[in-house]
């Protein structure tokens, strides 16, 4: 019995989130409300009250969970030793979460909320490159917004795109991208200011 009670709630869950990431893309997040959610998940208020408190109690979990999954993917990686990292553990944050982070990358009618959204990804990625050595700090937070703004830009770049290349195909490009500037990046610090002359 615990097991249908337990795929009822996921699926219950499933359909406000759902409902929500397809009212997102429509119209503006303060112009959401609990009513619309309930009918576009064809649930009814007091349903949606027993998961959550309100709207703005969808994107507090989806939030956390998707800054949750990115502390756990870059935990003890060095994004400068090995840029594909970032780059494979935001696919697996999109592929799971994939009409979710649509929505977020290509919403018209919500860019404030949007970037705030996004600025969350930006400071996780930031803070799995802060130990890298040999690069002075405020270089290195230049270099963070730089690779966090690029790869931002390019998956809203690939959700807006039809039809959409495999994620994994534009991700191999990504990381070469990436690869590639890094080396050239630390090759040119490391050099003295004479040698560059």
């Amino acid at each position: 019995m615990k097991n249908s009670a337990d795929k009822r709630v996921i699926r219950t869950k499933k359909a406000i989130r759902s409902a929500f990431a397809s009212l997102y893309s429509e119209m503006p997040f303060e112009d959401i409300t609990v009513t619309d959610l309930a009918r576009r998940a064809d649930i009814n208020r007091k349903t949606f009250y027993n998961y959550y408190s309100g709207v703005h109690g969808i994107v507090e979990e989806i939030e956390s969970e998707l800054a949750s999954s990115l502390d756990r993917s870059l935990s003890g990686k060095d994004i400068f030793a090995s840029p594909e990292t970032a780059v494979a553990c935001l696919n697996a944050i999109i592929t799971e979460n994939l009409e979710f982070c649509g929505n977020i990358f290509t919403s018209t009618h919500n860019a404030e909320h949007s970037s705030r959204l996004l600025l969350s990804f930006t400071r996780k990625i930031r803070g799995a490159a802060r130990e890298s050595a040999g690069i002075k700090p405020e270089t290195l937070e230049l270099l963070n917004d730089f690779i966090a703004a690029g790869l931002m830009a390019a998956y809203r770049r690939w959700f807006l795109t039809e039809p959409r290349r495999k994620l994994e195909e534009a991700s191999r490009e990504l990381s070469a991208f990436l690869s590639g500037g890094m080396s050239a990046f630390v090759e040119n610090n490391e050099k003295t200011p004479a040698e560059t002359e």
